[in-house]
C-alpha cells in the first residue's frame, strides 16, 4: 500500500479513537454536563432548540467531525502530513490514544459513583436550574429529591429513574414547582396509575376545599380507620370559654382534640399566630372531666394542617408541648404517613372526575375514594352509566379495599397507636 494510503488509515484510526473516547465520556457520565454546556453556548448565540439534548449531541458530533475531516481527511492534508510531518502524525496519534485510555479508566472507576456530583455541581454551577415554589421562593432543582418523592409514592426504581431523566432534559430555569409536578404526574400516571394517585395526594387534599369541612370529615375517617371513635364540630366548655373543636377522637386509652387547619393554596403555611391561639384553647380545655366513651380528661391537643408549618410555629410547638401534624412534619408520623398507612385517599384523587364532579360528590358528603363504588348513589347524583363504570373502575385501581383479618387487627392497631404517639 502506498504511503498516502497508510497515512489515510492512520488518520482514519485517529478519528475513530477521538470519537470513541468522546462518546464514551458522553454516554457514561456527562450527558447533563455536555447538554448544559451546549445549551449555554446556544443561548449566547441566541439559538433556541426544542430538543436541547439532541442539539447538544449534534453540535458535538458535527464539530468533531468537521474539525478532523476538514484538517486531515483530505488527500492534500494526508499527503502534506505524511510527507512533511510524519513525526507529528505519530505524536498526535499517541497523545489521543493515551487520552482515550485514561478517560475510559476514569469513567469506569470513578464517574459512575460521582455522576450526580460531576454533572450538577461541576458543570451546572455555571447554569444552575432553580425551581419556583408555590410560596414564590426559589429552590435549586434536586433530582434526588424528585426521585425520592416518586419512590415514596410507590413508583418502581425504573419508572422513577426514567421520569427524572426525562424531566431533567426539559427543565428551564424558573420553572414552577407546579409545572414540574404536572409533568412528573403525567408521566407516572401513564406508567403506574396507583403510584400516581399517591404521588398526587397532597394536591388531592387541597382540592377538598374551598371550605375546611370536607378535610375535617376526611380526617375523621382516617381516625376511624385506626379504630378511634370520632365526633366532629363539637362545642366544648373550657375553664373560661366555650370552644368549637373540629374533631374529637378517643379510644380506650386516649382522648384527643384536634384543630384542622385547611389551606386551599399549597404554598400557604400555618404560622406562629395559629399555633399560639390553638395552644391557648387546648390549655383552657385541660383538666376538665368530659364524657367520651367514659369519664376522662383531655390527653392531647393536636393542630393538623394539609400543608406545612412555619419554622417559628414548629419551634414554639416543640417548646410548649403542642402536637403538630403537617404534610411532612414530624419526620415520622406526619400527615402523609398517617394517610398512607391506612391506604385511604380522598375522592379528589380520581382523574375520571372533573372539578364539577368532585364538587358534586363532596357536597353529597362523599370524601373517600372508596365510597364512590355505589352505583345507585352515583346515579342519583346525575352520573350516566358510562361515567359510573369509569369512576368505579378507577376507584378499584387507585384505592383497593383491603380486607383486614381479625387476628391481624390488634397488631395493626398497636402499630398505628405507636405512630400516633
Amino acid at each position: 500500500m502506498s504511503g498516502r494510503g497508510n497515512n489515510y488509515l492512520k488518520i482514519k484510526n485517529l478519528f475513530e479513537v477521538i470519537s470513541e473516547g468522546t462518546f464514551a465520556v458522553y454516554h457514561f457520565g456527562c450527558d447533563c454536563a455536555v447538554r448544559t454546556c451546549f445549551q449555554s453556548f446556544a443561548r449566547s448565540l441566541g439559538v433556541t432548540a426544542k430538543r436541547p439534548n439532541t442539539f447538544a449531541r449534534s453540535c458535538l458530533v458535527n464539530s468533531l467531525y468537521a474539525s478532523v475531516n476538514g484538517i486531515f481527511l483530505t488527500e492534500e492534508g494526508l499527503f502534506f502530513i505524511g510527507q512533511f510531518f510524519p513525526f507529528l502524525l505519530f505524536t498526535l496519534s499517541q497523545i489521543f490514544l493515551l487520552v482515550n485510555n485514561l478517560s475510559l479508566i476514569i469513567i469506569r472507576l470513578i464517574l459512575p459513583y460521582f455522576k450526580a456530583f460531576f454533572c450538577y455541581n461541576c458543570f451546572m454551577s455555571r447554569n444552575q436550574i432553580y425551581i419556583t415554589k408555590a410560596s414564590g421562593a426559589k429552590e435549586l432543582f434536586d433530582s434526588e429529591k424528585l426521585e425520592n418523592s416518586l419512590l415514596n409514592s410507590g413508583a418502581s426504581p425504573e419508572s422513577a429513574e426514567h421520569i427524572v431523566d426525562h424531566i431533567a432534559k426539559e427543565l428551564e430555569d424558573g420553572m414552577s414547582s407546579s409545572m414540574l409536578y404536572d409533568h412528573a404526574y403525567f408521566l407516572l400516571d401513564r406508567m403506574e396509575k396507583p403510584a400516581s394517585a399517591r404521588y398526587s395526594l397532597k394536591r388531592a387534599l387541597g382540592e377538598l376545599g374551598p371550605t375546611g369541612f370536607p378535610f375535617e370529615k376526611f380526617m375523621a375517617e382516617v381516625f376511624r380507620a385506626r379504630s378511634y371513635h370520632v365526633e366532629t364540630d363539637q362545642n366544648i366548655k373550657g375553664h373560661c370559654a366555650e370552644h368549637e373543636v373540629d374533631l374529637v377522637a378517643w379510644n380506650e386509652n386516649r382522648l384527643i382534640m384536634c384543630e384542622a387547619k385547611f389551606h386551599n393554596e399549597l404554598g400557604l403555611k400555618s404560622d406562629l399566630k395559629v399555633a399560639l391561639y390553638v395552644k391557648a384553647r387546648f390549655d383552657d380545655l385541660r383538666g376538665i372531666d368530659y364524657f367520651y366513651g367514659k369519664k376522662r380528661k383531655l390527653d392531647e391537643g393536636w393542630l393538623i394542617t394539609n400543608t406545612k408549618f412555619t419554622d417559628k410555629a414548629i419551634k414554639y410547638a416543640l417548646c410548649s408541648g403542642l402536637r403538630l401534624i403537617g404534610w411532612n412534619f414530624p419526620a415520622k408520623g406526619n400527615l402523609h404517613d398517617i394517610i398512607e398507612d391506612v391506604a385511604m385517599h380522598p375522592v379528589t384523587s380520581l382523574n375520571t372526575l372533573s372539578q364539577n364532579d368532585k364538587k358534586t360528590l363532596i357536597d353529597a358528603g362523599i370524601v373517600l375514594c372508596r365510597d364512590v363504588r355505589n352505583e345507585a348513589l352515583l346515579k342519583n347524583l346525575g352520573f350516566n352509566r358510562e361515567k359510573i363504570e369509569s369512576i368505579i373502575e378507577e376507584s378499584k385501581v387507585v384505592c383497593p379495599i383491603q380486607v383486614m383479618r381479625n387476628d391481624n387487627f390488634s397488631s395493626l392497631n398497636d402499630k398505628l397507636t405507636a405512630i400516633l404517639k
